[in-house]
C-alpha cells in the first residue's frame, strides 16, 4: 500500500543566500501519526506496535535519534499506551503472513512535544526545509538518474518513504530538457558541486544531497555530498541492503538538518523585544501572533506597545536567536529590517494627531502600552534623555517618600552596601540587568 504523503508545500518563498536566490518553505503534515504493520488485532500486537511506532514518532518529532536515549523517554515505553490519541486498522493485501493489517496510530501531540521537552532533547517544528535529492544510481553495470516526474521508480519510492519517516520533504530533479542541459550523469556522479548547485536554482530547495548509489557485490554503497549554505559534508556510506542503504543516508540527513533547524529548550528562558512593523489591522496582528506561536522555537509572546502599523512583541524563546532566526528564514511572511531612524512608540503631546492605529486598539485597549508614533518630519518627536530623567527623579523621589514613611514608623534600614575591595561603593549599573535584544521585522501577510 502507498502511504498517503504527510507534507504539503506552503506557497511562501524567501531570500536565502548565493546561489539560492528564494526557497520554498514546507509544512510537514501528520507529525504524530504512524501506520505499522501487524499480524493481527491481538492486544499484545497492538502495544508492540505503539512502541515501535513511538519511537519514530519522538525521533520525528524531535528530529534527531538521540531523544531515544533520554531516560525519561525509556521510562515512557512501558506507559506508551497513555500517548496514543486513538487509533484504527486497514487491511493490507500481503504475501508476508506477519503484516496483515496496518495499525494506523495517533499520538497526542502536547504529550509528545512534553515528554520531549522533559528529556531536555531538541524539537523540530512542523516547518521544515526543502531538500533536493541528486542521486545516480548504479546496478548491473547499468546507471540511471533518480528522478521526480511521472516515470516510476521504485527506488525514489523508497527514499521518499524513508523521508516521511523522519519527517524530511524531498524533491527529485525533473530531468527534464532544461535539466539535461545544465547537468549530466557524469556531474552528479563525480559531485561537481558547482553545475549541480546552479541547476538546483529552479528548484528553489533549501539544502542539496548529491552523487552515487552503486550496487557492489551483496552490497551496497553510496558516495554523496550534503550542501546547505555555503556547508558541505562528504558521506560515505555502506550496507548490506539498498533498503538499509536508503534507511542510513536519510537518517544522516536527517540528523545534519536538524544540527541547523532544530530547537534544544533551555533552563534559562531567553527574552527579547520583536518590533514588527505593516501590521495594519487586527486581523493582521492575530495572524502575525498565530504564526509566532507556531515556531517551535518560540515559548510564549506577549504585546508590548503598539503605534500605527507597528507592534512590538515580549517574545520568550525555548532555544537560541539564532534558531528563531533560522526558523524565521524558512518563509516569507517576515522579513529582517534595520531599527527605525524615529522610535515609532515615542509619545507625543495630547492632540497633535491620531496616529493609533484604531482597529487593533479597540480590541487591546486594556492589553498593551498604546502609544502615539512620531510624526515622519520628526517635529513632534520627544528627546528619550529627557523622559529617562524624568522617569529617574519620580524613583527617587517615591524612594525618599518610603524612607520617611519607614522612619515614621520606626523601622530600622539596611546600612549601604559597600565593595570588600578598597571599601569602594558599589556601582548601581553593576546589577543592572542588560536590556533585551531587540529585533526588527516588516511582516508580509
Amino acid at each position: 500500500m502507498i502511504k498517503k504523503a504527510i507534507y504539503r508545500t506552503i506557497f511562501t518563498l524567501f531570500t536565502l543566500g548565493i546561489g539560492f536566490p528564494v526557497a520554498w518553505a514546507v509544512e510537514v503534515e501528520n507529525l504524530y501519526q504512524v501506520e505499522v504493520a501487524v499480524k493481527d488485532q491481538s492486544q499484545s500486537a497492538r502495544w508492540k506496535a505503539a512502541v515501535t511506532g513511538f519511537k519514530e514518532i519522538m525521533v520525528r518529532r524531535s528530529g534527531s535519534e538521540q531523544v531515544l536515549s533520554a531516560h525519561e523517554v525509556q521510562k515512557a515505553y512501558s506507559k506508551v499506551t497513555a500517548y496514543l490519541q486513538r487509533f484504527e486498522y486497514e487491511a493490507i493485501e500481503s504475501d508476508d503472513p506477519e503484516q496483515v493489517f496496518n495499525l494506523v496510530l495517533h499520538y497526542e501531540p502536547r504529550l509528545i512535544d512534553q515528554l520531549i521537552q522533559e528529556a531536555g532533547m531538541p524539537i523540530w517544528s512542523s516547518n521544515r526545509p526543502l531538500t533536493i535529492m541528486w542521486f545516480v544510481v548504479e546496478e548491473s553495470l547499468q546507471r540511471q538518474v533518480l528522478k521526480g516526474n511521472e516515470e516510476v521508480q521504485p527506488q525514489v519510492e523508497m527514499l521518499r518513504s524513508e523521508a516521511r519517516r523522519r519527517g524530511l520533504p524531498v524533491i527529485f530533479p525533473l530531468m527534464d530538457l532544461e535539466d539535461q542541459v545544465n547537468i549530466s550523469q557524469s556531474d552528479i556522479w563525480g559531485r561537481f558541486s558547482m553545475p549541480i548547485a546552479e541547476a538546483s536554482q529552479r528548484y528553489a530547495a533549501d539544502a542539496i544531497i548529491f552523487g552515487r548509489i552503486a550496487q557492489l557485490g551483496e552490497g551496497w554503497e553510496a558516495r554523496v555530498t550534503y550542501y546547505n549554505e555555503g556547508e558541505e559534508e562528504s558521506l560515505d556510506l555502506n550496507e548490506s541492503s539498498i533498503e538499509l542503504l536508503y534507511a542510513s543516508l536519510t537518517n544522516h540527513l536527517a540528523e545534519m538538518l536538524c544540527t541547523k533547524y532544530c530547537v534544544v529548550e533551555q533552563l534559562q528562558t531567553n527574552q527579547l523585544l520583536m518590533q514588527v512593523s505593516n501590521v495594519g489591522s487586527f486581523a493582521a496582528y492575530k495572524s502575525l501572533q498565530k504564526y509566532l506561536d507556531g515556531l517551535s522555537s518560540v515559548r510564549s509572546i506577549e504585546v508590548s506597545r503598539i503605534a500605527s502599523n507597528h507592534v512590538e512583541l515580549k517574545v520568550s524563546l525555548l532555544g537560541e536567536l539564532i534558531n528563531l532566526q533560522e526558523e524565521i528564514r524558512l518563509s516569507n511572511d517576515l522579513i529582517e529590517e534595520t531599527a527605525p531612524q524615529i522610535n515609532p512608540f515615542a509619545v507625543k503631546k495630547a492632540g497633535e494627531g491620531d496616529f493609533i492605529n484604531p482597529e487593533i486598539a479597540a480590541q487591546l485597549k486594556d492589553g498593551p502600552l498604546i502609544e502615539d508614533s512620531a510624526l515622519i518630519d520628526g517635529s513632534s518627536q520627544i528627546d528619550g534623555s529627557s523622559l529617562i530623567e524624568e522617569e529617574q527623579a519620580n524613583a527617587n523621589q517615591t524612594k525618599t517618600e518610603q524612607q520617611e514613611q519607614n522612619a515614621e514608623a520606626g523601622l530600622e534600614l539596611p546600612a549601604p552596601v559597600e565593595s570588600i575591595a578598597d571599601n569602594e561603593q558599589v556601582s548601581a549599573t553593576d546589577n543592572t540587568e542588560a536590556p533585551p535584544q531587540i529585533v526588527y521585522y516588516r511582516w508580509q501577510r
